[in-house]
């Protein structure tokens, strides 16, 4: 998908025009970032990892944090998205 690039979360300005490229990887950065009822038009979008930061990460809150983020992956269009958590909370999307 192509939105306005905002590399480092910046808005960048070129030939008098903002910046275009790839944004799969900035909306699910966004997406993993943003709690949910921070974007007014989607207050159920988001995942919140920020907050999660220092709490143990059990099998089931990993679990519990895959689901969330693969239906948040779902909602923005990416389909066929793989999420895994490993047990020190590296988050992992690829994509079949």
């Amino acid at each position: 998908m192509k939105d306005i690039s905002m590399p480092e979360g910046d808005l960048v300005i070129t030939n008098g025009d903002f910046l275009q490229g790839e944004s799969n990887e900035q909306h699910i950065e966004h997406l993993l970032l943003a709690n949910k009822g921070q974007y007014k038009n989607a207050p159920t979008a988001g995942v919140g990892v920020a907050m999660l930061r220092n709490a143990p990460l059990s099998l089931q809150r990993r679990s519990a944090m895959q689901r969330d983020i693969k239906l948040q992956l779902i909602l923005e269009g990416l389909q066929n998205a793989i999420v895994k958590i490993s047990a020190d909370g590296v988050i992992n999307i690829s994509s079949q």
